[in-house]
This record gives C-alpha cells, sequence and structure tokens, in this order.
C-alpha cells in the first residue's frame, strides 16, 4: 500500500489519504503527487503527527516509481515529494527522532534510494539524492558517511554533471566530509577516490574546475587539510593551470588561488613552491604583451599580489618590487585603461593597510610614489565622478591608520609622511578640497568626503586642521544639508570624531564651537529641530 497515511498519521486525515490512493490508476499520478504534496504542506504547517518507520517504508515505494518513469513531469512532482516527506522527518526529528539521520543512512533506504539517486542519470533526482547526502553529513550520522566509499564515489560523480545546483551542492558536501580526518582521507589519500576526481576533471573545463574549487575551499580549513590536499598532487595542478595556454583557465584558477592565499598557511605553501615569482613573471609578461587575451589576466594577476599584500606587505614591497613599480605605473598612467587603473589603485591601498607598509613604500619606492600621488590629486579634479568616487575612498583607506605607534619618533615619522603625502595629493596643503567634496551633490563623493575627514581627524595634524577650518565646523553644525540617513550618520560621526580631541577643538575653534559640538553629538544624528546658530558668532570671528 503507497498511501501517504502510512506517513502522516493523522486521523483526520486517514481515510482521504487513503481514498486518494485507492483512486488513482495508471492516467492519474500525476494529480496523486499534487495532492500528495499539498497534504505534505498542510501537515507541516499545521503539525501533523508523522511517523519515522513510514517514511522507510514509503520513500522506496514512490522512489521506485518515480525513478523508472520516463515521463519527465511526473518524475519532479514524485522527487518533490519524496523531498517534502523527507524535509519534515529533517525538521521534526530532534525533539520526536533524535536519531533520525544515523537510522536512515544505516537503512537500505539510504543505498537503495538516496545514493540510487545520486547516481542516476537525471538531474532531478541527482539533486535530490546530493541534497539527503549534505543534510545527514550535517548531522551526527557524519561519521556513518566518511567510512561509505559509495558515498564519496557519488558526490564526486556529481562534480561532473552540467547541471550547476547539483555540482554546487555536492561541492559543499564534499568540503563538509574533509572536516574530519577520515573523509579527508577518503576523498585525497585514497587511490580510487583519487582516480575518480581525475576522471570528472578529464570530461570538460567545468567539471575540473569544480574539483579545484573543492580543492582550495578544503585547503583553507587547516594545516591537515592543506598538507593531505598537497600530498595528493591536485594543488599543484591547480597551481599550474595559471601557466596553462587557455586563458579562461588562468582566470578560473586566479581566482582560486587568490582566495586561497588569504589563508596563511596556504599562503606558505604556494610561497615555499615559487608561485608567487610564477605569477610576478606571468603579470609582467601580459603587460608588456601586445596580445589582448594576455592582457586579460592582468587584473586577476594584481588582485593575488592585493591579497598577499594585505597580510604580507613587507613580502610584496621587498621581493616582488617589480609587481608594486606596476601598480603605480598603472594607477598614475592616464593612457591605461581606467578600469585597469582603477584596480591597480585598489590594490596599493591594500598593500598600504598598515604603517609599517606606509613606510616601505615611502622608502622604497618614494620617487614613484610622489608622482602616483600628485597624479592622484589631479585625477580627483578632473576625471569623471563614478572614477573620482573610486579614487576619494582610495584616499581614505591611504590615510587610515588603525592606531598610531606608541613610540613617540616613529608616531611623529608616520604622522610626517602622511602630512607629506596630503600636500602631495593636495597641494594647497588645506582642508579646502575636502570640503568642497563634501558641499557636491552627488552622494558616492560627499559620503566618501566624510570618511575621509574621519580619517584626517585621528591624526593629530589632521584634527586641528580640521578644526581651525571655520566654514567646514559650520557645514557640519548644519543638520540641515543632509536629507539621507547615512548622511546624516556620517556626519555625526565626524562631529563625534572631533569630539575626541577636546583640547584640539578648543584650541583651534574656541570654547562655543566645542560647546556647540557636544551639543550635537548629545541630540544624536536625527536631531529633528531647526539648526541653531550656537558657536556660530564666534565661528565667524
Amino acid at each position: 500500500m503507497g498511501s501517504l497515511s502510512i506517513f502522516i498519521i493523522e486521523n483526520e486525515v486517514k481515510s482521504d489519504l487513503d481514498n486518494l490512493f485507492l483512486r488513482q490508476d495508471s492516467a492519474q499520478w500525476h494529480d496523486f503527487y499534487d495532492e500528495c504534496y499539498k497534504h505534505l504542506m498542510v501537515a507541516r504547517e499545521r503539525k501533523f503527527k508523522i511517523s519515522f518507520e513510514g517514511a522507510l517504508t514509503l520513500i522506496p515505494l514512490y522512489y521506485n516509481q518515480v525513478s523508472s518513469s520516463d515521463d519527465d513531469d511526473l518524475l519532479l512532482k514524485g522527487v518533490h515529494v519524496l523531498d517534502q516527506i523527507l524535509t519534515l522527518c529533517d525538521e521534526r526529528h530532534h525533539e520526536e527522532c533524535p536519531d533520525w539521520h544515523q537510522i536512515l543512512v544505516k537503512s537500505s533506504v539510504f543505498k537503495e534510494c538516496i545514493l540510487a539517486a545520486v547516481n542516476n542519470s537525471d538531474c532531478h533526482l541527482q539533486l535530490f539524492g546530493v541534497t539527503q547526502v549534505l543534510t545527514c553529513l550535517k548531522s551526527n550520522a557524519r561519521d556513518l558517511l566518511t567510512s561509505q566509499d559509495d558515498v564519496v564515489r557519488g558526490l564526486i560523480k556529481s562534480l561532473g554533471g552540467g547541471v550547476s545546483s547539483v555540482s554546487t551542492t555536492a561541492k559543499t558536501a564534499l568540503v563538509l566530509l574533509c572536516e574530519q580526518e577520515q573523509g579527508l582521507a577518503a576523498l585525497f589519500s585514497d587511490s580510487a577516490a583519487l582516480d575518480a576526481l581525475n576522471t570528472v576533471m578529464a570530461v570538460n573545463d567545468s567539471s575540473k574546475f569544480n574539483v579545484y574549487e573543492v580543492v582550495q575551499r578544503v585547503c583553507v580549513l587547516g594545516s591537515d587539510q592543506l598538507s593531505m590536499v598537497s600530498n595528493s598532487g591536485l594543488l599543484d595542478q591547480l597551481v599550474a593551470e595559471v601557466s596553462s595556454s587557455d586563458t579562461l583557465s588562468q582566470l578560473a584558477a586566479l581566482q582560486l588561488l587568490s582566495e586561497l592565499m588569504e589563508s596563511e598557511k596556504a599562503l606558505d605553501h604556494i610561497k615555499s613552491a615559487g608561485v608567487l615569482h610564477q605569477l610576478q613573471t606571468a603579470l609582467l609578461q601580459a603587460h608588456s604583451s601586445q596580445d589582448s587575451l594576455a592582457a586579460m589576466n592582468i587584473p586577476g594577476l594584481l588582485k593575488v599580489f592585493g591579497v598577499v599584500g594585505r597580510t604580507r606587505p613587507e613580502l610584496v614591497c621587498r621581493e616582488h618590487s617589480a609587481v608594486v613599480s606596476l601598480m603605480l605605473q598603472l594607477s598614475s598612467d592616464s593612457s591605461s585603461d581606467p578600469c585597469l587603473s582603477i584596480i591597480a589603485l585598489d590594490t596599493l591601498v591594500q598593500l598600504a593597510n598598515t604603517s609599517n607598509a606606509k613606510k616601505l613604500l615611502h622608502y622604497n619606492f618614494r620617487s614613484e610614489v610622489d608622482e602616483w600621488l600628485k597624479t592622484l590629486g589631479r585625477q580627483l579634479q578632473t576625471a569623471p565622478m563614478e572614477q573620482r568616487a573610486r579614487r576619494l575612498s582610495a584616499l581614505v583607506l591611504l590615510f587610515s591608520v588603525p592606531a598610531l605607534p606608541d613610540d613617540r619618533v616613529e608616531s611623529d615619522d608616520l604622522q610626517e609622511l602622511l602630512q607629506g603625502w596630503y600636500n602631495l595629493v593636495f597641494p594647497c596643503g588645506t582642508l579646502e578640497p575636502v570640503d568642497k567634496f563634501m558641499r557636491l551633490p552627488f552622494p558616492e563623493m560627499h559620503l566618501e568626503a566624510y570618511h575621509l575627514l574621519r580619517a584626517l581627524i585621528r591624526l593629530p595634524w589632521g584634527a586641528k586642521m580640521v578644526a581651525a577650518n571655520t566654514a567646514t565646523l559650520k557645514y557640519l553644525l548644519d543638520r540641515s544639508t543632509e536629507s539621507c540617513k547615512e548622511g546624516k550618520e556620517l556626519k555625526y560621526a565626524v562631529a563625534k570624531a572631533l569630539l575626541c580631541n577636546p583640547e584640539v577643538l578648543s584650541e583651534e575653534a574656541g570654547k562655543q564651537a566645542y560647546d556647540a559640538f557636544k551639543a550635537y553629538v548629545k541630540n544624536g544624528p536625527f536631531y529633528v529641530e531647526p539648526y541653531v546658530e550656537l558657536g556660530v558668532g564666534h565661528l565667524h570671528g
């Protein structure tokens, strides 16, 4: 008997479910599964009683009929019903059957229905199968699955299909499997599994990079995973793709490697293998080449060094100075591709994200950095508005210092360096250019100007410069100049930052100005009463 009443054991619907099954014949299976799905939705909503044992009885009956059908519509409807039965079990198992997933994995249903679905040629059944395997991997049944070779093989095979939802789910399941030592070994130490991975990689480029994505995601899990994946040879194969003749493969490999290099241990491994020097050579050759296909790799290669520079600025500045020089050149050259110029700029400011990195840039590339900053200042005045906003955003990061060095000499040196940089970007040496940006009607510009003000106020010379500018202080106190939530919050943040330097604010702008900002901050960012000229007379005078 295939009545849904085997699973939904609620007296008030039992006769309806039984009659539903009895009424169907070979021509009415579509309607049957439609009605079953509706009843399952009602059972879920109204919390009807269910039988976990009944699920194990019913699933094979429905699966066998659905999987043998040549009717795609019927198959899809049947899969939806199977999925809902197991979803209900998954949702209820905590309270009603804590060991449900272990029971399922140990039952014949898992092998004959779920694993069979994983290996089926139909994409709907495949997705149903890999989704259920993933659900079990997230449960207390994970240990049972890592010892099953059929599970690993089935998931590997799913990487080679043409349906992204199937391969995406399979990738997540394999990564989850590798969080434990037994699962890691089953995938990357077992010769049969490695053969299966290589077989999938040979299907097409999409399948190959599905495997490489698993490699990359497993490597960042920890040192044990990185070591085992490295020993399998698959990491070296991924790295070799950067030097392949296929431009699209190079781009895909660069993307995966740049994400991989965010892991310190993975970066150490890649560096020791000489990969960074290979990438530097590839970048310089791509830039000097007239081949447009080779040039497509430049953004990806720059981003890789940007990722490395975030955590190892010394490594990039000292061992890959040619790359830094190229970044400076690309972001300064008006004849270069504007998009490439912005990418080079973003990469540079990633590199300069620490106090020590700023000093390395200054002392190792002084003339080039000076010319770059002068060009940046000109671009802020003449470039298209969108590019100006990107450059202003980069400037915010360039002048951002999380904390000044404790050592007085080091702190003074850094401040002198940054003040010199400011004067190169804005030769007037005053706050007028930033004040002008703050008043522009373009949100992308004036909001970034607030961010820059906050960064400058954190620097003693910057705080003095802001506090001494009467026009800027008046504008900040005038609540009527901002109508959007983000603008009001940013202006408030600037005012609050000024109050963190009470002596500087009082000395440069006077006590009335200090009191005005104190009241402004006390009233919060969304104060609605009309602006009062508190302290403005003093600011004018």
